[in-house]
């Protein structure tokens, strides 16, 4: 089975850059297993792919776009893997209108045909000043 590198951690975070810039909400779902877990720069928490697919766009995120980098990968099981990342997120309208800066901790898992998919996702939002 494949093991998680750097280079493919880059490679799905492109692809979710991708999903939130053309607002693809199935794509962005794609990379995550059914039953994932997604918290928000609100703290909303959200319980499977469908959920997460439903409501990333809806309503503060709507029309915006993104830049995602991996800051670093760790292996903590053979089948698992935490990375964090930066993203720099240009919204708007609404609330987080603006330039806002957000820290991920992502948590991977291989499933049985060696797929790497994200199991849990938190954002943070990171104060301006920082």
């Amino acid at each position: 089975m494949p093991v998680l590198t750097e280079g493919l951690v880059e490679a799905k975070l492109s692809r979710l850059a991708h999903a939130w810039n053309i607002g693809s909400a199935g794509s962005w779902g794609a990379e995550f297993t059914s039953d994932a877990q997604f918290v928000t720069v609100f703290g909303q928490r959200l319980r499977n792919r469908k959920e997460i697919e439903q409501r990333l766009f809806d309503p503060v995120l709507k029309g915006s776009t993104c830049a995602i980098t991996l800051v670093d990968v760790r292996t903590l099981a053979p089948t698992v893997m935490v990375a964090h990342s930066t993203v720099v997120a240009r919204i708007p309208a609404g609330p987080l209108a603006g330039e806002r800066t957000i820290r991920q901790t992502m948590i991977f898992v291989q499933d049985a045909l060696g797929n790497w998919l994200i199991a849990d996702l938190h954002n943070t939002l990171v104060a301006p000043d920082q």
